[in-house]
C-alpha cells in the first residue's frame, strides 16, 4: 500500500510567543511538525483562533493577528484595556471567540465583549463585573461561561458565572454556581453540546 503526505495544515501554538507550525499526517519521522512562522513581540498569555485570525492576550491588551500567510503573521488590530491600580495585575487571562465577538477576561477586570467583525478595527461593546478574579471563559451558543475565584492573598470561593450573550452588547448574568468554601478558584472551563 502506498502512503502519501496530505497537504499541510497549520497549528497555532502559544508558548510565551505566537508560533505557527506546519502539520502533516506523520508518515515518517521527518514528517513531524516544524515551525514556519512567529509573531515577535511581548509575552502572550492566552490565545483563541477563528479562521486565519489569532486573538491574543498580551499584558493589558487584546491583539488580533492575521496568519493568512503563516510564514509572516502580523498584528492587524488591538484593544488596550484601562490600567487599574492593582498589585496582583489586570492582565488578559483568557479569550474565546464566537460569532464576530471576542470574550475576554482580565484579572479583576471582569468580562469584556469585543466586536471583532472587522479584525483590523476591534472595539469594546460591553463589560461586566465578575465575582473574584476571572481565570477563563468559554462560549457556546448564546452563553459565555466564566470561572473565577481568589488570587494571590485574596481568598474567595470559586465561582462559575453564566452570561446570556445573545445580545453581545448587553450581556446579562443568568446563573452562578459557587464552589466549596476555601476552594480558592476554578482555573479552566470548557463547554460541550450546549
Amino acid at each position: 500500500m502506498k502512503t502519501t503526505n496530505r497537504p499541510a495544515n497549520f497549528v497555532v501554538v502559544l508558548a510565551a510567543i505566537l508560533s505557527i507550525w506546519s502539520v502533516t499526517t506523520p508518515v515518517l519521522a521527518q514528517d513531524c511538525p516544524e515551525p514556519i512562522g512567529r509573531l515577535p513581540g511581548d509575552e502572550i498569555s492566552t490565545l483563541a483562533v477563528e479562521g486565519h485570525y489569532a486573538y491574543l492576550g498580551s499584558g493589558n491588551t487584546l491583539l488580533v493577528a492575521d496568519f493568512s500567510d503563516p510564514h509572516a503573521p502580523s498584528v492587524v488590530g488591538w484593544v488596550d484595556f484601562p490600567e487599574e491600580i492593582d498589585p496582583f495585575g489586570t492582565r488578559v487571562t483568557s479569550v474565546a471567540v464566537s460569532g464576530g465577538y471576542a470574550y475576554v477576561t482580565r484579572g479583576w477586570g471582569g468580562l469584556r465583549v469585543i466586536d471583532v467583525s472587522v479584525p483590523s478595527l476591534p472595539r469594546e461593546v460591553a463589560s461586566m463585573e465578575t465575582s473574584g478574579y476571572p481565570y477563563d471563559v468559554a462560549v457556546e451558543g448564546h452563553y459565555a461561561y466564566v470561572v473565577s475565584g481568589g488570587h494571590a492573598n485574596v481568598v474567595t470561593n470559586a465561582s462559575l458565572l453564566v452570561f446570556d450573550v445573545s445580545a453581545p452588547s448587553m450581556p446579562a448574568l443568568v446563573g452562578t454556581a459557587v464552589g466549596f468554601p476555601g476552594t480558592g478558584h476554578f482555573s479552566a472551563v470548557a463547554v460541550a453540546d450546549g
